[in-house]
């Protein structure tokens, strides 16, 4: 007989627990700044959510479904956790992860206690002549780590979208979050984390034409970013597609490209 397990959610679109994983990504996917983790009893989900409802409530605004916070189990007939496959094109990097595009479970990841963050980069003219390029990093609405910045050195859109998950990273490890999910809509940086970046440094950072590698600057700072305590998880969402976390990181990815000065 297969063992129930609980499913805390202390911030998402609906706060309590539930019963099986279908529903608990209904509440969290999407939605920036989620906090959950999976336990085996009742009782231990919600001394979870008792412990953390206050403090992750106190600092940004619900985005949607908005009401007073509860405890509950919603009953369903759908998958478990464990069987429940992938809805986003995810890769896992770092903390012994796999570095593979292949769809896997969840589970290896969302069964502990995961923060959730939009990164976007930004770059009008991207190529010409008075480019300008900018990030933008969203955490949560009102969130002291949001970031809307102007790229540093060359103005390229991968600059900046390198730069944006740098600054996450960079933050996540600050506040001692051990696991991390990145999501992005750019395919690009997802297979320069979870593809390329282990075969460029084996390769001396060189291409597979012998040629160096752009960025390897920025590609050494994420490298050796993800070599610590912290697993990171990188999500693809479809850009300017109504996704509320990746509409406000373009949104300070473009207002990031505007601070930026070319220097003289």
């Amino acid at each position: 007989m297969r063992q129930a397990s609980f499913y805390a959610v202390a911030r998402g679109r609906a706060v309590g627990v539930f019963n099986t994983w279908q529903k608990c990504n209904d509440s969290i996917n999407g939605f920036s700044g989620a906090k959950f983790k999976k336990f085996p009893t009742l009782e231990q989900a919600n001394d979870f959510i008792g412990k953390h409802r206050e403090t992750l409530n106190s600092g940004g605004k619900v985005i949607s479904k908005k009401g007073p916070v509860r405890t509950m189990i919603v009953k369903s007939a759908a998958t478990t956790f464990a069987e429940r496959p992938l809805t986003r094109n995810t890769a896992m990097f770092g903390g012994g992860a796999s570095n593979s595009l292949a769809a896997s479970n969840l589970g290896s990841v969302n069964d502990g206690f995961t923060t959730v963050v939009y990164t976007d980069g930004a770059c009008s003219r991207n190529g010409f002549v008075g480019a300008k390029a900018g990030f933008g990093v969203f955490w949560s609405d009102g969130h002291p780590d949001n970031v809307s910045a102007p790229v540093n050195g060359p103005p390229t859109n991968n600059r900046a979208e390198y730069l944006a998950v740098i600054s996450a990273l960079e933050k996540a490890t600050a506040r001692n979050i051990r696991r991390l999910v990145i999501r992005t809509d750019s395919a690009l940086l997802i297979q320069s984390m979870t593809k390329w970046l282990p075969k460029w440094r084996t390769n001396g950072w060189k291409t597979i034409n012998g040629t160096d590698v752009r960025n390897r600057d920025l590609l050494e700072r994420l490298d050796n970013l993800t070599k610590g305590t912290i697993d990171v998880k990188f999500e693809k969402v479809a850009g300017h597609s109504g996704d509320y976390g990746n509409d406000q990181a373009d949104l300070l990815a473009r207002r990031g490209a505007e601070m930026y000065t070319a220097k003289k």
